[in-house]
């Protein structure tokens, strides 16, 4: 049985990781923070100043540094990598594994954010309690493509349930 306006094949979309390098650079600038308190602890172990002094050149920097690490690394092990929509429902693929969502568990979905503004658009998918249960990025290609196919499988098993938070777009 069709869905009317819903492709019965499978569909494959792609994380596009060249467009967001975030955990890289945050780990990346974590790197350079704690070899910026080495150096200056270096400095001030040698110099004849208040021992408080090495304090805020070392330690603030490493704890900064291991904190910017630190959220790159999660960054990295939880960002999805594929989202394959199809008619039973959508899995995502992350380092973690692959998370299956069926459609009777999705209560709705919303876009937030605007095209043309530098703030990515956000496909928020909500369950039949009206809770996210997961928020998909403009990172993936093609993304309004996934937007459609989502939303008109959403929209064909419960209709008015597309988009039921509040839209972030400016009013006419």
């Amino acid at each position: 049985m069709a869905i009317q306006g819903v492709a019965s094949d499978e569909q494959v979309f792609f994380h596009d990781r060249a467009n967001r390098p975030k955990s890289y650079v945050l780990m990346a600038a974590g790197t350079f923070a704690i070899c910026l308190a080495v150096l200056g602890f270096m400095i001030a172990s040698r110099s004849p100043t208040f021992k408080p002094s090495l304090i805020s050149f070392s330690t603030a920097p490493v704890l900064i540094g291991l904190g910017l690490i630190t959220v790159g690394w999660y960054m990295f092990l939880t960002e999805p990598r594929v989202v394959t929509v199809d008619r039973d429902g959508f899995s995502i693929q992350d380092p973690r594994g692959n998370r299956r969502f069926r459609w009777n568990d999705i209560g709705g979905c919303a876009l937030s954010g605007n095209a043309g503004t530098n703030q990515p658009r956000v496909l928020i998918v909500t369950g039949v309690n009206g809770k996210p249960m997961i928020s998909l990025d403009d990172s993936f290609h093609p993304f309004e493509k996934m937007v459609k196919s989502m939303t008109d499988h959403v929209e064909s098993r419960a209709p008015g349930a597309v988009n039921p938070l509040a839209s972030e777009s400016p009013p006419n």
